[in-house]
């Protein structure tokens, strides 16, 4: 990409479009919370928005994977590609970011558990960031902790992906990532269980790839064009959902995780990025985005003291849970203004 391209793209994203992509993050967590919450609050969920609560799960993590995807390209790509940041400078920020919060609610597990029923292999793997898709698959105690073992394994083949760009004339860049595809399709698909070849590699791969092809996509297409291709995506998702409703979701799709993935979640970003409607409100949500990492790794933490309370949590289930809401808010608010001071002096 040359530099008057790459001014061009940078006007793409706009602060509007930046508030929409950050409050996509909240729904995305939302989501997975709705997917790990209903046993707590009484089948709240369940009863109210059964299809959230029972693939909630799928679609909150295969949003934050495509919006992953897609910051990374926009964020990175010429930086990477014309060698403007190194490894250390690339990789470090983004490690000072999660794994302060991510230590943190680890080591809240090892302590309500005690050190009698730990998994050694397990708290070694989970604390080193590589419990899942490296040389195991293992689900931390913090079970939502395995998705920033995937996004560490993921910055890294992206940078390496624009380091072999950088070193050629020819544009390899895209086609990786579409390859990657259907790479991480296919190891979805076969569920093999070997070190960098598991399932959750495979979703990483997928998803974080669809991403980067969409922010491509979107950088380098007239508006019109894309605007036209969000509403007809809005459209099928409309007629899914009306089918979803009047059979079953696994009836209409088989795979719902895989639909969910690349069908709904592509969808939702594409049309979201390319609407207008009530900047204002975007802006005022675009906080709760800001701070879906702190959310994302800190909810089940939170839950698992909820659950084990003696609180009647079984009366006035939707009250209980807005008084969890707020207090998750604000433990994750101080989370996050401590992790922005402490990248604020970190030493490079």
């Amino acid at each position: 990409m040359q530099s008057s391209n790459y001014e061009q793209a940078s006007r793409f994203m706009t602060q509007d479009k930046w508030n929409r992509l950050s409050f996509l993050k909240f729904v995305a967590c939302f989501f997975i919370m709705i997917f790990h919450l209903d046993n707590t609050f009484n089948g709240i969920f369940s009863q109210y928005v059964p299809f959230f609560q029972k693939y909630g799960g799928y679609l909150g993590n295969y949003i934050f994977f495509i919006l992953s995807g897609f910051c990374m390209d926009y964020s990175y790509h010429y930086k990477l590609i014309h060698e403007k940041c190194s490894f250390k400078k690339f990789l470090f920020p983004k490690l000072l970011k999660i794994y302060p919060v991510y230590f943190l609610s680890l080591f809240f597990f090892v302590c309500v558990s005690g050190l009698s029923s730990v998994n050694m292999k397990k708290l070694i793997l989970s604390f080193a960031m590589i419990s899942s898709g490296w040389v195991d698959d293992i689900y931390p105690d913090n079970a939502v902790a395995w998705f920033f073992s995937i996004i560490l394994l993921l910055y890294i083949i992206y940078y390496f992906v624009c380091f072999l760009q950088s070193r050629t004339d020819i544009n390899i860049y895209l086609p990786i990532f579409i390859i990657l595809a259907f790479v991480g399709y296919a190891l979805y698909s076969l569920k093999l269980s070997y070190p960098f070849m598991y399932v959750h590699d495979g979703e990483g791969l997928l998803y974080f790839s669809i991403g980067i092809c969409l922010s491509n996509f979107m950088r380098n297409y007239p508006l019109k064009i894309v605007k036209s291709i969000s509403y007809l995506g809005l459209f099928i998702l409309f007629i899914y959902s009306f089918l979803c409703i009047k059979y079953d979701a696994e009836t209409v799709s088989g795979d719902v995780g895989l639909i969910c993935g690349v069908m709904i979640s592509t969808i939702i970003v594409i049309w979201f990025l390319n609407t207008s409607f009530m900047p204002w409100l975007f802006q005022k949500l675009a906080y709760f985005g800001k701070i879906s990492m702190e959310m994302c790794l800190l909810h089940l933490p939170l839950n698992y003291i909820f659950y084990n309370s003696d609180l009647p949590l079984e009366n006035n289930s939707a009250i209980w849970f807005v008084m969890y809401f707020i207090i998750l808010v604000c433990i994750c608010s101080v989370c996050h203004v401590l992790t922005v001071k402490l990248r604020a002096y970190r030493i490079l």
